[in-house]
């Protein structure tokens, strides 16, 4: 029996706010979005005899969610994401964090996981534009222009029957608040969810800064992910420290310090991915030789750029640090050997 409704708590946990008892970081972590499901109460003999025995299952039948770059999949320190887990993604502006996690959803509907991904700063339609370039050879200025041929309608249709694209990947625009995409989660069921992006996302209660939403917010999504059962992809921003420095002749390694109010990010997330691109590899060797050499057994290809991808917080692995190329025209990472591009 519950001694109050969680509309009443909420006001209490305020009362201890407003008198000076609890900090503003205690009071958003302690506000509850719904309280409307039991708890589950479970005996340590259960979750080892019967939890364990399926977690290992699906990790040795491949039913972990891939990145979709082979070199970064295949690896045997790249963090494994599963139900319940959040993963932070952050880069900063215009490095591609978006075309990354939307490749990242294609790949999963594409092997067999039901996806739900919530585009809360571009519509659907510009969303699917974005596959099209990643996906087919059309030209971009044709699918800007709108002028595209039979041909073209043709290579899209052929895309739009891809396997996984028209029963696993599912966009839901215009969905801000926790309580409507807690809602469309326990709706549609889906195996991974992805916000992009942070920033975007309301919470249902009044906040007093940025810091305290995200503190509010971050808690929710890795409260939600462990009790539905689904590992929650969110989209984050590094902040203007994280830039490559004086132009494009430097490169920074990205790190935590750089997420944007990163406080309750570090803490709730069990994976942070940290994205930084480059102008080339010397560019990156200029201040980080040892990164360089995850690029030097490979050609740069022709239209791409070095990615740095940093594992820079995975609470079952040490930081790692692993390359991909960025290909902006085509809104695509791709792996290190261009023998494993699709």
């Amino acid at each position: 029996t519950r001694v109050r409704s969680s509309a009443a708590s909420d006001v209490y946990k305020r009362q201890l706010y407003a008198q000076g008892k609890i900090s503003s970081d205690e009071l958003m972590a302690s506000l509850a979005v719904d309280d409307e499901e039991p708890e589950q109460i479970r005996s340590l003999s259960e979750i080892l005899l019967l939890d364990l025995p399926e977690e290992m299952e699906r990790r040795k039948n491949g039913r972990i969610i891939p990145f979709g770059i082979k070199n970064i999949d295949e690896s045997p320190d790249f963090p494994k994401i599963v139900p319940g887990n959040l993963l932070v993604i952050a880069a900063r502006p215009g490095v591609g964090k978006t075309a990354f996690s939307f490749q990242m959803a294609e790949n999963a509907a594409r092997n067999g996981f039901k996806v739900l991904y919530f585009p809360l700063e571009m519509t659907d339609v510009e969303m699917g534009r974005r596959t099209i370039r990643r996906r087919t050879n059309i030209d971009a200025q044709k699918i800007n222009s709108g002028n595209l041929e039979k041909e073209d309608y043709k290579k899209i249709s052929i895309l739009a029957d891809a396997p996984g694209y028209s029963s696993n990947l599912y966009l839901l625009e215009g969905v801000r608040y926790l309580s409507k995409i807690r809602a469309s989660i326990k709706k549609y069921k889906p195996d991974i969810v992805f916000l992009d992006q942070l920033s975007q996302i309301e919470p249902e209660v009044r906040t007093n800064n940025i810091r305290e939403k995200f503190v509010y917010i971050t808690k929710n999504l890795k409260a939600m992910a462990l009790k539905m059962n689904v590992p929650i992809v969110l989209i984050a921003q590094l902040n203007r420290d994280a830039s490559n420095g004086s132009g494009e002749e430097a490169f920074k390694l990205p790190s935590l310090s750089n997420l944007k109010e990163s406080g309750s990010i570090e803490e709730d997330a069990d994976y942070v991915l940290l994205i930084q691109t480059a102008k080339d590899v010397e560019t990156i060797r200029g201040s980080s030789p040892s990164v360089a050499e995850v690029f030097d057994k490979y050609k740069t290809p022709f239209g791409a750029i070095p990615a740095v991808l940093v594992f820079d917080k995975a609470r079952d692995s040490r930081k790692r640090v692993f390359g991909a190329w960025f290909q902006g025209s085509k809104f695509a990472y791709r792996p290190l050997n261009i023998k494993d591009w699709d």
